[in-house]
């Protein structure tokens, strides 16, 4: 995310900077940068589907996320045997299999991707 934060020519407003860096917004009352806003030093943490869905909303050049396309439908499966793994619960079965991994991978890779092309207009060498 912080790639995205580093782009120049402010692609991003204070608030989505901070989204994107997980930091909270704040508003300076004194110094040279009194009365304005800044990414400040305490975290505010977000969930990555806010981060991935704020990202493709600002370069998709679209407007609106299809939610039920399948860019999306498959970074939801990905992201839900990624929570069972990641906040393990008692009773649990935990399964990943080489293609589940796979699968996580390859979307990791078009997702990367089809931000590359929004963002810096060109296709990723793999």
């Amino acid at each position: 995310m912080q790639d995205y934060v580093a782009l120049p020519d402010r692609t991003f407003a204070v608030h989505e900077a901070a989204f994107l860096e997980e930091k909270q917004v704040q508003f300076m009352t004194s110094g040279k940068d009194a009365g304005t806003f800044r990414v400040g030093p305490s975290p505010e943490f977000r969930r990555i589907e806010d981060k991935v869905l704020f990202l493709i909303a600002k370069f998709g050049g679209g407007g609106k996320v299809d939610k039920g396309g399948q860019l999306w439908q498959k970074f939801e499966k990905v992201k839900k045997k990624r929570n069972t793994l990641t906040h393990y619960r008692r009773g649990s079965d935990i399964d990943l299999t080489a293609q589940e991994a796979q699968e996580a991978m390859d979307l990791a890779k078009e997702l990367i991707e089809f931000l590359s092309r929004k963002v810096w207009k060109k296709s990723l060498r793999w």
